[in-house]
């Protein structure tokens, strides 16, 4: 079954037996009658009609099926393509966000041990991204997946591996002063874990801590400046790694203890976001 229109919170307990699966129509989401117009935390399937969306509440993933509940009921929200999302304050509590060709500009988006953010062919104009709310496990405490994803600006920052879990493949990233990494116990072993993974990337013009680099992999770095030696590094097992860099007379990684950066002069051309087709303007990203 379908619903259209607004999510009053009378509606919750009668649509909450249905079947189906809840959508916002088009035509509703063009009058400004979204989910994004209410206040609370959101919960069930939701699938966001295309459009372009400026929220006025912070949008929270995670919400109460009925006011007297002790509990939150997650959320899945989907995202598909035409969407854009500005100036968002978005909260994922306990659920997933699904984005997939949808471009997020000047947002601010945090996680918590209970959500996920799963984007894909997806847009990051100047975004703050990082660890939110107050629970946490020793690794991983916030999960990120990024495929086909083009950033701008900022990322995700500050990047500690016991909050920050991600997975960026085949993403580009253009002028950003990435954050350094810190380690739990050996960056050796924890470099290799599913959740700290950066495979087949482009950076453009970044500023790459040796922290950040170790956990790329098959990556292509133009223009970037690299950091000192990280000494504080907690490193038990050796690493050899090799970086691309596409200009070899520019900044070169600075290696400590016990890991070793092999520089190798050229590209790669699985490098990157190349399936994604944007325009970029600055910090501006536009798709095509």
């Amino acid at each position: 079954m379908t619903i259209q229109g607004k999510w009053p919170v009378s509606w919750i307990t009668a649509i909450a037996a249905l079947p189906g699966l809840l959508m916002i129509g088009e035509a509703q989401a063009q009058k400004g009658q979204t989910p994004f117009d209410e206040k609370g935390g959101w919960h069930g399937v939701m699938n966001i009609a295309p459009g372009k969306y400026s929220p006025r509440h912070q949008i929270i993933l995670g919400g109460k099926a009925n006011p007297r509940d002790e509990g939150l009921q997650p959320a899945t929200v989907t995202t598909s393509s035409v969407t854009e999302i500005e100036e968002a304050n978005i909260f994922l509590d306990e659920g997933t966000w699904a984005a997939t060709g949808t471009r997020f500009a000047d947002c601010e988006i945090r996680i918590d041990l209970g959500g996920a953010l799963q984007a894909k062919n997806s847009l990051f104009e100047n975004c703050v991204m990082g660890k939110g709310g107050a629970w946490f496990v020793a690794f991983f405490s916030s999960k990120w997946t990024f495929h086909q994803c083009v950033f701008t600006g900022q990322f995700i920052a500050p990047f500690q591996n016991h909050d920050i879990g991600i997975q960026a493949t085949n993403c580009t990233f253009f002028d950003i002063d990435l954050s350094p990494v810190a380690y739990r116990e050996d960056a050796g072993t924890e470099r290799l874990n599913e959740w700290m993974q950066v495979e087949n990337c482009r950076f453009v013009r970044c500023k790459v801590p040796e922290s950040f680099l170790l956990m790329t992999e098959n990556c292509v770095f133009d223009g970037c400046t690299f950091g000192r030696a990280e000494d504080a590094i907690p490193m038990n097992k050796p690493v050899t790694m090799t970086v691309n860099l596409i200009n070899p007379t520019s900044s070169k990684p600075k290696a400590g203890a016990n890991r070793v950066f092999e520089v190798i002069a050229g590209d790669l051309a699985s490098a990157g976001a190349s399936e994604v087709p944007y325009r970029r303007s600055g910090k501006s990203l536009r798709f095509e």
